[in-house]
């Protein structure tokens, strides 16, 4: 008679445990193996019709492993001669050059790279979206940090001047014409649809601006009378094809409108800032002996300028104006001022030797490092990131004595 086997029941537990263990490694190695070989045949399913070329299935290939992990840290390297703006983009640092559009996080990792063939690049970002366009061309697309939402072309005789994008998604272009001085065109935010056109027949569109609701469109556009120039802001409800309002300002060209908030809107000028209260009260604040050498808005409503007095680049100050143009703020700089810029609840002015952050009552909380070659400053956060000739590094913060 045979003799039974004693069986282990601590035994047979880690036999069955080991066996669920190598089984599911085996069932994440099997979704992963089916995830990469859909991936790789989409990608030359698109190829087949056309839609991506082979560049853009390496790119696409590149991008998904490089998502999976992390960068390489700053300073990130890149050829300044071939950059055509550096910002923000919901948190990441954007790039746009004469042949692609890049997103950097905090890691500079690439999180995107995308090639285009612009002649004459340009970019318009608002919240989590970037219009790129092609200023005196026709096409443009609109993209968020890790894709390429839609892209898109006016027709023949529509070149582009300037675009904005809002922050319900829609676009919009002021546009040369043959049909008339220029144009106004808004699309929605399904990019699909015409909402609101309008012919401009006597003054030349110089920018233009949309309402975070996504009811409103106000444009700057500039014309001349008598050998003077003059501007007027004028500003469309997309429900009606007359004017909600519209002011002229002689002697001054505007060259930037924002809407503070979706019922009042800022302009800045050569000489002067208006402010339009309720879209229908007019505002103007003079610079005086002063001109503006750099300018952003905030997302609370007010306008922040860099003015220099008497054109002196080594006197200036830096002014903040609430959306009904009473100054907030006033902050004297007796060194060169290179330019301000704003993300979030801080602004950051790029000196010759400092960025200095502040936040937008007026108060200094941060200065950082920055070098004479240093061309942008960018604030991420806590953080300040410096754009200079050949690199994009992040500034040490500097102790106060």
């Amino acid at each position: 008679m045979a003799k039974k086997q004693r069986i282990d029941p601590r035994g047979v537990a880690d036999q069955v445990k080991n066996t669920k263990i190598s089984d599911k490694r085996q069932k994440t190695i099997r979704i992963l193996a089916v995830v990469l070989i859909l991936v790789m045949l989409l990608l030359i399913a698109l190829s087949s019709f056309n839609i991506a070329s082979t560049s853009d299935m390496k790119d696409g290939t590149r991008n998904f492993f490089s998502r999976m992990g992390s960068g390489g840290g700053y300073p990130y390297q890149l050829n300044s001669s071939a950059v055509e703006a550096v910002d923000i983009l919901n948190g990441d640092i954007f790039i746009l050059t004469d042949t692609q559009t890049m997103t950097l996080d905090a890691t500079a990792k690439e999180v995107k790279k995308v090639d285009h063939t612009y002649a004459r690049p340009a970019v318009a970002i608002k919240s989590d979206r970037a219009l790129v366009y092609d200023r005196d061309g026709t096409r443009y697309r609109v993209e968020n940090r890790s894709d390429t939402i839609t892209e898109g072309q006016l027709s023949e005789d529509e070149k582009i001047i300037t675009a904005a994008i809002g922050k319900k998604g829609n676009i919009a272009f002021g546009t040369l014409s043959d049909s008339c001085t220029s144009k106004l065109i808004v699309i929605n935010s399904t990019y699909k649809k015409r909402v609101f056109v309008w012919n401009c027949a006597e003054y030349t569109v110089s920018s233009v601006a949309l309402s975070d609701n996504g009811q409103y469109a106000a444009v700057s556009v500039i014309g001349s009378r008598g050998g003077e120039e003059y501007s007027k802001v004028i500003v469309f409800d997309f429900d009606y094809s007359d004017p909600v309002s519209q002011f002229e300002y002689p002697g001054t060209t505007m060259m930037s409108v924002h809407f503070s908030d979706n019922h009042n809107v800022a302009a800045v000028g050569d000489n002067a800032a208006a402010f339009l209260k309720g879209l229908d009260k007019n505002e103007v604040v003079k610079y005086g002996n002063s001109t503006p050498s750099s300018y952003a808005f905030a997302d609370n409503g007010e306008t922040i300028l860099m003015l220099a007095q008497y054109g002196s680049m080594n006197n200036q100050n830096l002014v903040g104006y609430r959306p009904s143009g009473k100054e907030s703020f006033r902050k004297e700089y007796d060194k060169a001022v290179k330019n301000i810029s704003i993300a979030g609840s801080r602004i950051a002015v790029l000196t010759e030797d400092s960025v200095d952050l502040y936040g937008l009552g007026g108060t200094l909380h941060r200065r950082y490092e920055a070098t004479p070659n240093s061309l942008k400053a960018l604030c991420m956060g806590k953080r300040a990131y410096v754009y200079q000739m050949g690199s994009i590094v992040k500034s040490h913060r500097i102790s106060r004595k």
